[in-house]
């Protein structure tokens, strides 16, 4: 009787000891979930402030090789003029030395530093997935002979206890996709849902807005507008200082929008009306701007063309480019622009014939019929055939402004 009873004991000591390990392992799993919620928003905060440095970074680099070129170009320049108005006998020997001339440029470089790494694994494994559980549990000496409880995945545990996530759109049901610097927008325009993802300073938060009839997405690097063309309203979120608020905008009536790096510009052709916001000193102020007989408004970094196709009068606004340039072209029949930093080609589809204008905008030499499509990078343009799959390149050939030696037979977009 005795080693009888001595069993049941033992059994039941091992079923209230299973109870509280139980108990325990459910605690263990709960806290388990609320660490890798926790862990995955540190590693999402460190992933979108790396994508916005990332950004800057992209950005600042840009200018830092052409500050670095126009040192260049400016310090090699300045030996030829010197070595031009010489008196000596060794002028050939001088120009070839001005042109064989090593320039430092290192105190234009910018030392952009490290990115700091996030401790621990980003993202984590997951509780109760399969790598989880064999370093948790399985791994265990003491596994065989006490195997663990079965896991109850983090979805399972009383609602409240974890952060709620926002279920993105289905594939299928988005239409558009549309981005900043840092930010993008998936859009289904037949129901009016959007998911905004990446830095939320910058137009990766539109939860809550209400995107029913929008017709129009634009972006600054930033800031989103969506506008509803048919109901006359816009709305705008991101950045302020990039256009990000827009409260005080009369959208109503307004046919067509535009954007550049920092700011917006809306046209309402009936009315004659064009306002602009965003930084003012690089396009988001138009108030001087003669509106009437405007047909088309375009945007580039940091200026806005605005034009009337039928007569051909063109204005800007902006840094970098001046006014009288765009008020000597002449835009009849444009159908397309190419905007970079300091100029902006014009295309006439019907006739293939392409212009040029601002302090990129010397394409002489270069043939300007037979020109289907146009495109630029901040600093170098692109005139492209796709019928014959020729093109030709012009401005800055380290940005793009060189591409002959590039095959573009069979290129449709």
């Amino acid at each position: 009787w005795a080693p009888y009873q001595a069993c049941l004991t033992a059994r039941e000591e091992h079923h209230n000891k299973k109870q509280q390990c139980d108990s325990l392992q459910g605690q263990f799993e709960s806290s388990a979930c609320h660490l890798a919620t926790k862990q995955d928003e540190v590693c999402g905060c460190h992933e979108h402030a790396v994508n916005h440095f990332e950004a800057l970074r992209t950005n600042f680099s840009v200018g830092e090789t052409v500050r670095q070129h126009i040192h260049e170009s400016a310090v090699r320049m300045e030996c030829y003029i010197d070595a031009l108005v010489s008196n000596g006998i060794g002028k050939n020997t001088d120009m070839h030395r001005c042109k064989e001339l090593s320039i430092d440029t290192s105190h234009l470089e910018i030392a952009y530093g490290l990115v700091p790494v996030v401790s621990g694994t980003c993202p984590s494994a997951p509780p109760c997935s399969e790598n989880w559980l064999s370093d948790e549990y399985s791994s265990g000496a003491w596994h065989d002979k006490a195997p663990a409880a079965t896991c109850a995945p983090c979805e399972t545990i009383a609602a409240g206890t974890l952060a709620p996530t926002e279920a993105p759109l289905s594939a299928p049901a988005v239409t558009d996709v549309y981005s900043t610097s840092g930010a993008f927008m998936a859009l289904n325009k037949n129901t009016g849902q959007a998911l905004c993802w990446g830095y939320k300073g910058g137009g990766g938060d539109c939860s809550g807005m209400d995107f029913t009839g929008t017709t129009d997405v634009y972006s600054t690097n930033y800031a989103f507008l969506a506008l509803n063309k048919n109901a006359g309203t816009g709305r705008c979120w991101g950045h302020a200082d990039w256009g990000g608020a827009c409260s005080s905008i009369d959208f109503s009536g307004v046919t067509s929008a535009s954007s550049n790096t920092y700011a917006f510009v809306v046209l309402s052709k009936t009315a004659g009306k064009g306002q602009c916001w965003g930084q003012a000193d690089r396009g988001g102020d138009c108030s001087s701007i003669d509106f009437a007989g405007i047909t088309n408004v375009s945007g580039g970094h940091a200026f806005f063309l605005a034009w009337n196709a039928k007569t051909g009068r063109a204005q800007c606004w902006g840094p970098w480019i001046r006014r009288s340039q765009c008020s000597r072209a002449n835009l009849i029949g444009v159908t397309d622009i190419a905007i970079a930093q300091y100029s902006f080609v014009a295309l006439n589809k019907n006739t293939g014939k392409f212009l040029c204008v601002g302090h990129l905008g010397r394409c002489s030499g270069f043939e300007s019929t037979a020109v289907t499509d146009v495109y630029s990078t901040g600093h170098a343009f692109m005139a492209l055939n796709k019928n014959t799959g020729k093109a030709q390149c012009f401005g800055n050939s380290y940005l793009g402004g060189s591409c002959s030696s590039i095959d573009f037979s069979d290129v449709t977009d």
